[in-house]
């Protein structure tokens, strides 16, 4: 019975966002910016193998999306609208850059996506954000020293070194975090979104 008040609660607050976006509010806005545009990014990045370009189009998605505000009654609209209109960027962002190499064959097997290699990179898009929600709601100190290394690459030494703590203090906290994530992953039957950041379970 919680799981499914939960479920209703969380319905509801998406039907006011949705309905506040449509009325123009900026908040709404700003709200449905951070719930997608670390998702989108990724899989705008999987489509063009180009992070800035990515974040770029992603952008540029955004200000689309705001500028037909009144269209969407529904979050699912406006997610759809969001992964529909970055992924028709990608292509054609794939496309000019072929033109521009001169290499269209070579481009072309490298970088066109068909429909089902879209459909996984949106899924796995999707699973990202589940493992990126998790992760921050990890107590400060791990969820920091987590994203250091398994985020930005972060060796142990160079942890310690920047947060000006020890070796050991660094280890330690990146064994809480994951072990928290395994916790709360598991609670949720999404245990299996640790492989996304090579983490074994």
């Amino acid at each position: 019975m919680r799981k499914i008040a939960d479920m209703n609660t969380r319905g509801d607050s998406n039907d006011n966002l949705a309905i506040e976006f449509k009325e123009g509010s900026t908040e709404a806005l700003n709200r449905i910016y951070l719930l997608y545009f670390r998702s989108l990014c990724f899989f705008a990045n999987r489509i063009i193998d180009d992070q800035l370009e990515a974040e770029d189009i992603v952008a540029e998605s955004f200000i689309k999306l705001w500028h037909k505000h009144n269209d969407f009654e529904t979050l699912t609209n406006i997610k759809a609208f969001l992964f529909i209109t970055t992924k028709n960027s990608c292509l054609n962002y794939v496309k000019k850059m072929e033109r521009q190499t001169s290499i269209h064959e070579q481009l072309q097997r490298e970088h066109v996506l068909f429909d089902d290699d879209i459909y996984f990179a949106e899924l796995e898009s999707e699973m990202l954000q589940l493992l990126y929600n998790e992760i921050e709601r990890l107590p400060r100190k791990c969820r920091n020293i987590f994203k250091l290394i398994y985020l930005e690459g972060l060796k142990t030494n160079e942890i310690a070194l920047q947060l000006d703590i020890s070796n050991k203090t660094v280890l330690n906290q990146k064994l809480r975090a994951i072990q928290l994530l395994k916790s709360a992953l598991f609670k949720k039957e999404l245990l299996f979104l640790l492989l996304l950041l090579r983490i074994d379970f």
